[in-house]
């Protein structure tokens, strides 16, 4: 499944995908809405709720070079590998 495939499927759909095949791999907050960024096969995907709530106010997909990966690099977390 592409982005393009990904963003054309229903909204009902496209939680489904992510509870069976998603992780989530970043948060973040920006005024009264909280972001959850999915990583999904080979793209991500935010989901925005307002606070408090947890009903989606918009899903979007997109790849891994995209402006949109720059909100959310300095928040995830890799393991720190020790190679002898």
């Amino acid at each position: 499944m592409t982005v393009q495939e990904f963003n054309s499927i229903p909204e009902k759909e496209q939680f489904e995908l992510l509870q069976h095949g998603g992780n989530v791999v970043g948060r973040r907050v920006e005024g009264i809405y909280n972001y959850e960024l999915y990583q999904f096969l080979s793209f991500y995907v935010e989901i925005k709720y307002p606070y408090g709530y947890y009903v989606s106010n918009g899903i979007k997909a997109f790849g891994p070079d995209s402006d949109e990966m720059e909100l959310y690099i300095e928040n995830i977390k890799l393991p720190n590998f020790n190679i002898d």
